[in-house]
C-alpha cells in the first residue's frame, strides 16, 4: 500500500524537516538584500578614506607624493609611490657598478620610535630593491568543505544553518604571523628612514623623514 502524503512527509529525513517551508523564500530573499546593502554601504564609507605623503629632505623642500615622486641623490634614485594605506619605495642604483646597501648604518624609525634594521644586500648596476612600509601582511585564503557548516563565501541560499543546493566548498581569508619588522603607521604620524651604502671603497648615506596624513 502506497504510504500517504502526510506519512511520507513525517518519513522524510531530518536534515530536510530543519529547512523552512518555501513560501518563507522570498523573505529570507529580502533579508539578505537588505544585508548586502549594508555591508556594500559600510566597504564604500571605509574605502572613501585617502591618504596623501610628505617627504621630508633635510637637504631640500617639502614634497607631496599625491601619487608618485621621484628622487635622484648622487648614485642612488628612488622612486615612491603612493599606495594609499602604505608607501612603497623602489631604490634604483642607476650608476654602471654595484653598490652595496650596508646592515649597519640602514634603518626605519617607526611611529612609536622603534628603530627597525634593514638586512644588507647588494645592488647591481641599473638594478632596484622595493620596500613596503608597513610591511605587507600576508593573507592566505582556505577551502572550507561541504560538510562545514557556517559563514563564508559560497553559493546557494542558506535557511537555518542548511544549504539548500548542491554541495560546494566556501573561501575565506586568513592572516598569517606579522611580517618581520611590521608597524601600524596611523595618519598624523612620521617614519625616518636612513640607507647607508658603499662603492668603490667610498660610503655614504641618505635619511628622509616621511609623514602620513589624510587627503
Amino acid at each position: 500500500m502506497s504510504a500517504s502524503p502526510r506519512h511520507y512527509f513525517t518519513c522524510r529525513p531530518a536534515s530536510a524537516r530543519l529547512r523552512p517551508p518555501w513560501h518563507t523564500v522570498p523573505r529570507h530573499f529580502v533579508r539578505s538584500l537588505r544585508l548586502l546593502g549594508l555591508l556594500l554601504l559600510a566597504s564604500l564609507a571605509g574605502g572613501c578614506v585617502h591618504y596623501e605623503y610628505d617627504l621630508i629632505d633635510p637637504h631640500g623642500p617639502v614634497r607631496p607624493i599625491a601619487k608618485a615622486l621621484d628622487v635622484q641623490r648622487g648614485p642612488i634614485a628612488y622612486h615612491f609611490k603612493n599606495l594609499n594605506t602604505r608607501l612603497r619605495l623602489v631604490i634604483e642604483n642607476a650608476s654602471d657598478q654595484p653598490v652595496s646597501l650596508l646592515g649597519n648604518g640602514s634603518y626605519l624609525v617607526d611611529p612609536r620610535q622603534e628603530a627597525i634594521a634593514f638586512s644588507a644586500r647588494v645592488i647591481p648596476p641599473h638594478a632596484h630593491v622595493t620596500f613596503s612600509f608597513p610591511p605587507v601582511w600576508p593573507v592566505y585564503g582556505v577551502w572550507r568543505d561541504p560538510g562545514w557548516y557556517g559563514p563564508g563565501w559560497g553559493w546557494g541560499p542558506y535557511y537555518y544553518g542548511d544549504w539548500i543546493g548542491p554541495p560546494y566548498y566556501s573561501y575565506y581569508e586568513m592572516r598569517g604571523p606579522p611580517p618581520p619588522g611590521y608597524f601600524e603607521w596611523p595618519s598624523g604620524k612620521r617614519i625616518r628612514l636612513n640607507f647607508a651604502y658603499q662603492q668603490d671603497g667610498s660610503w655614504f648615506s641618505h635619511e628622509f623623514i616621511i609623514l602620513k596624513r589624510r587627503r
